[in-house]
């Protein structure tokens, strides 16, 4: 689900600290950055070398990924925030201070074989191996992990089987049995889905109701 991402360059010219040097920050999403999530920034300074700025931020924290040679930046609330770009060699000056909105990103639903919360082929279920993430609206995939979840499944107001806290997003082999009864109409239910976040924070995400088809 993962798609290409693209750079957004936004040049800043003669700042009042900055003097004559342009100022390049290459972001993954334009100036906009995402609460809970690593947000990658690129950022480069005419006349100077990467480990010649010294990057910090107002909100939340901003560290430097040295094998891609890019600087991962955590938020840690919504609203706006100021990337300071200074150099860290004399004469020591702020080079730049580039404003981003930090926003919440989307609800985040669990889902099985590309559907959440609508009808799911019995077929596609018993080839699907893992609960997923989708963000509805987002499509920028980070990496969310599933901690965990809890699986029931109904036949009209019969429970055929529950399971509370399932480790991890795969699905075990007798939870693959249990699948392979299921009929037309069954449900599936997924509640205390939680997963963490690239900044290592858990979250629990909203249930999700599933009905089997045959067909």
């Amino acid at each position: 689900m993962m798609k290409s991402p693209f750079f957004f360059f936004l040049f800043l010219f003669s700042l009042q600290e900055c003097e004559a040097q342009k100022a390049v920050v290459a972001n993954l999403k334009m100036n906009v950055a995402y609460v809970g999530v690593a947000n990658p920034l690129d950022i480069l300074v005419e006349g100077y070398n990467w480990d010649d700025l010294n990057v910090t931020v107002s909100n939340g924290r901003i560290e430097k990924n040295k094998k891609e040679r890019l600087y991962d930046y955590f938020p840690k609330r919504q609203g706006k925030d100021y990337i300071v770009v200074a150099s860290n060699k004399k004469p020591f000056k702020v080079i730049a201070k580039i404003e981003f909105r930090v926003k919440l990103i989307p609800d985040v639903y669990p889902y099985i074989a590309g559907v959440d919360r609508k009808k799911i082929q019995k077929d596609k279920l018993l080839h699907s191996d893992s609960i997923e993430v989708m963000i509805r609206g987002f499509d920028w995939d980070h990496g969310f992990i599933i901690q965990n979840y809890s699986i029931i499944i109904l036949r009209k107001d019969s429970v055929l089987f529950i399971k509370n806290d399932f480790q991890g997003s795969l699905f075990p082999n007798a939870l693959k049995k249990e699948f392979k009864k299921t009929k037309d109409g069954d449900k599936i239910l997924l509640y205390n889905v939680a997963y963490m976040t690239p900044s290592r924070d858990t979250i629990e995400l909203v249930g999700a109701n599933f009905t089997i088809i045959e067909k």
